[in-house]
């Protein structure tokens, strides 16, 4: 039985992806008319002595989720940003560099090494702090869509900023789909504007915004999906 180890702040549930967690769980235990499920609440994962098996799961804010990983299992999370083999489908200049990198006009750069890390736009002679980054030029975006992916399938898309009336071209989305294959779990952010549909970032299936996703038996499997990757990768 999979155990949810859900974060409250304060005494309270404070982030959307344990609310849509915890309505999950009481779902699917309804739906099957038993306790196929198991959720708890802690503030802090030093409150955990242990775990029993890899069937326990966290839930929570980044720095929660982190915690969890590097305590129980020596994992570090990794931002993935936007992978290799979807630069095509970026519509602008991406590369990865370091803090070396010579800001000669203004740019996009986001943290490629902490995940919730240095996001934003460089001016000309900006100095970075020690790491790695995504570069990439500026381009207008004018709606930000997000779509949940579970095993290679497109289950939403939902829009999280600017207009709906530009909505994405749902066939460059599965292209992208396809052709992304290194996670059973994962949002895709897409950015739409007059010259199309593009990939602004990935993200893990943990700590995401899900604005408006409530397919609760879904958003378990993914859960799971992306913790028993986690640990399989480790292994």
């Amino acid at each position: 039985m999979y155990k949810f180890i859900c974060q409250k702040i304060n005494g309270d549930i404070a982030h959307d992806f344990v609310l849509a967690t915890k309505h999950a769980v009481d779902f699917m235990n309804w739906f099957e008319n038993r306790n196929i499920y198991e959720i708890d609440y802690i503030e802090h994962i030093n409150e955990l002595d242990g775990i029993e098996d890899n069937k326990t799961i966290p839930v929570g804010t980044v720095e929660f989720v982190e915690s969890f990983y590097k305590r129980f299992y020596g994992i570090e999370l990794m931002p993935i940003n936007i992978p290799l083999e979807l630069l095509d489908y970026a519509q602008r200049n991406v590369w990865y560099g370091d803090e070396t990198q010579e800001i000669d006009r203004e740019l996009f750069c986001k943290s490629n090494s902490k995940v919730k890390g240095f996001t934003g736009i460089v001016k000309k002679g900006t100095i970075l702090d020690k790491g790695e980054y995504l570069f990439s030029d500026i381009i207008d975006i004018e709606s930000e869509w997000r779509c949940f992916v579970y095993r290679g399938q497109l289950l939403g898309i939902h829009n999280y900023i600017n207009s709906l009336s530009h909505y994405p071209d749902v066939g460059v989305v599965r292209e992208m789909v396809n052709k992304y294959k290194k996670l059973d779990a994962y949002t895709l952010d897409i950015g739409v504007n007059d010259k199309g549909t593009f990939i602004i970032e990935i993200h893990d299936f943990y700590s995401c915004g899900l604005y408006g996703f409530r397919d609760y038996q879904k958003i378990l499997y993914m859960t799971i999906a992306s913790h028993n990757q986690k640990i399989r990768r480790r292994d």
